[in-house]
């Protein structure tokens, strides 16, 4: 009863709303989460994987996360990815056929010369 009071709720604030009534659609986020978290995924949570579209194994945890800005306008999609390191002709850019958009680019390191004893390695 209390899931079908609620919805009720939110069901009035939304057509105040559209209304132009000057009552806020603000529903406590904490009850609305709960209730649609489960029943509705974030598409976007890929977002947050930490480095972006890569596994967290040991590897990856090292790797610095692509900062990624995505702005949706009228003539289409915009994303800028800061990829330091990296020239703008060594990025590959790739829509794969269940359309995702694949960005990858890769750094080539010097070659290590005999005698030279390297503790740590970051810069490429």
């Amino acid at each position: 009863m209390r899931l079908h009071q609620l919805i009720l709720f939110l069901l009035l604030l939304f057509v105040a709303k559209a209304k132009g009534s000057l009552l806020p659609f603000d529903p406590p986020r904490g009850i609305l989460a709960e209730l649609l978290s489960d029943r509705f995924p974030d598409p976007f949570h890929v977002l947050e994987q930490i480095p972006f579209g890569v596994e967290k194994d040991e590897q990856s945890m090292v790797m610095p996360a692509a900062r990624v800005d995505w702005k949706e306008t009228p003539e289409g999609h915009e994303i800028m990815v800061d990829v330091p390191g990296l020239k703008r002709e060594e990025i590959k850019i790739e829509v794969e056929e269940n359309s995702v958009l694949r960005v990858s680019g890769e750094r080539k390191r010097e070659e290590e010369k005999k005698g030279d004893h390297w503790h740590k390695v970051e810069r490429s």
